[in-house]
């Protein structure tokens, strides 16, 4: 699974969006995605991909406590609708207060005892404002403290590059988590929470709900630039799973008709191979974009192993990229141009060889207690006082007939005394 194409999934797409969402979801394979107030389509999507985590914003306005209601009741209700691997999502760009707190530690003890997961506060980009470390030290320790230590929940944040390039907004609103969260639990000793960016992308703030379609916003390759940098800086290492927004109608958001972003994201997150790369010249320049500029993050001299993205070709300046991720810590991830390097694939190692079949097991003891093996030795000393009155007895037997009552008796003694055996070696315990 791939933390970058996770989708934000509005509730009013039709049934020809939802299928083209599934086919892009089928191929782009992100690790999680939305569905906002649509509990059939989180239920399809979660049976579709079982290995996805799916969230589903059950409610809206939800933007604070006197919004959705109790605790109790808002996570039962949302468990009533949607199936169990299903992630309910607790409230919506709230303001982080006391009220807040106490609501949420409420519904994760609520969803533990209901073996049910929660994404709860899913906070604006650049919140809690001011102090990114303030409210995590202050009023939002306790969830932290809970979340630290029932990582099956989900903390939710939205960070957006609002001015169209996330590289100049990093780390306040885009890698804020970095800052805050991640500050605040390195210096108290906690774990760091599981987290979800549960809604990505660019937004333009000048006006409301102004997103990216603007004349002067990015081009559909530039909003991809701009994701795989993000990516490739704060979320791929943190194995941060984030939701563009948004798939469906949301005043200039809307990424559902935007066919190149989302051909450009399954490229990126195709399957990998490892190959032996070797520069054709004396060096090859690594570029955090698929693109000629001022933008290169390494070199490659010589020969080094890295993985590439199957499929992932991508043209831009003239030439053709591949994004490669490289076994050395040193190198940093990037693109390269094709024409440049060869690639020598790395063959799989063989299997090992199939473990040794287990010796057969010995051979099973009947599970008597002692008091029913006597019982079973003493019918066979009947047994054996029967035979022995065929020598007083008046009857007449054939000299083989004798052999074979006398066979009959040496084998019955000898299993009572393997029996006899048996019983004392296990009083023994040996």
């Amino acid at each position: 699974m791939n933390t970058l194409g996770g989708m934000n999934i509005r509730a009013n797409i039709g049934e020809d969006s939802e299928a083209h969402l599934f086919e892009y979801l089928r191929k782009a394979k992100p690790e999680a995605s939305l569905v906002m107030l649509n509990a059939g389509r989180a239920n399809r999507m979660q049976a579709e991909f079982p290995d996805m985590k799916v969230i589903f914003r059950g409610t809206w306005p939800d933007h604070n406590t006197a919004q959705v209601g109790p605790p109790e009741a808002y996570v039962r209700n949302m468990a009533a609708v949607t199936d169990s691997p299903v992630i309910i999502h607790c409230i919506n760009e709230p303001q982080p207060t006391v009220e807040l707190t106490n609501w949420t530690l409420t519904a994760l003890r609520e969803a533990d005892r209901i073996n049910r997961r929660l994404c709860v506060f899913n906070f604006a980009y650049g919140n809690p404002s001011g102090d990114p470390e303030q409210s995590w030290r202050t009023i939002l320790k306790p969830v932290l403290e809970y979340l630290s230590s029932h990582p099956q929940h989900f903390l939710g944040l939205h960070e957006y590059a609002t001015l169209f390039n996330f590289e100049k907004e990093s780390p306040y609103t885009v890698g804020r988590y970095g800052i805050g969260v991640y500050k605040v639990c390195d210096d108290l000793g906690l774990n760091r929470p599981s987290i979800i960016i549960t809604e990505h992308g660019f937004d333009d703030t000048r006006a409301d709900y102004a997103g990216w379609q603007l004349p002067d916003g990015p081009t559909e390759a530039e909003y991809f630039e701009g994701l795989v940098w993000a990516d490739n800086e704060f979320y791929k290492q943190d194995n941060i799973p984030t939701c563009i927004f948004s798939w469906g109608e949301w005043g200039n958001h809307d990424v559902s008709g935007a066919q190149e972003l989302q051909e450009l994201i399954i490229k990126r997150n195709a399957e990998k191979m490892q190959y032996t790369i070797t520069t054709k010249g004396d060096y090859t320049n690594i570029r955090a974009t698929p693109l000629i500029g001022n933008n290169i993050v390494g070199q490659l001299r010589g020969s080094a192993v890295g993985t590439v993205l199957l499929d992932s070709a991508i043209e831009g300046s003239g030439y053709q990229w591949v994004y490669v991720e490289w076994e050395v810590p040193d190198r940093p991830n990037g693109y390269i141009a094709t024409s440049v390097v060869s690639f020598t694939e790395i063959e799989a190692p063989p299997p090992p060889p199939p473990p040794p079949p287990p010796p057969p097991p010995d051979e099973p003891t009947v599970g008597l207690t002692k008091e029913q093996w006597y019982t079973f030795i003493s019918s066979f000393e009947t047994l054996l006082e029967t035979l022995d009155t065929t020598k007083t007895q008046e009857i007449s037997l054939r000299q083989s007939e004798k052999a074979v009552i006398a066979h009959i008796k040496a084998v019955l003694r000898e299993t009572m005394d393997e029996i006899e055996a048996l019983i004392e070696a296990e009083n023994d315990g040996t």
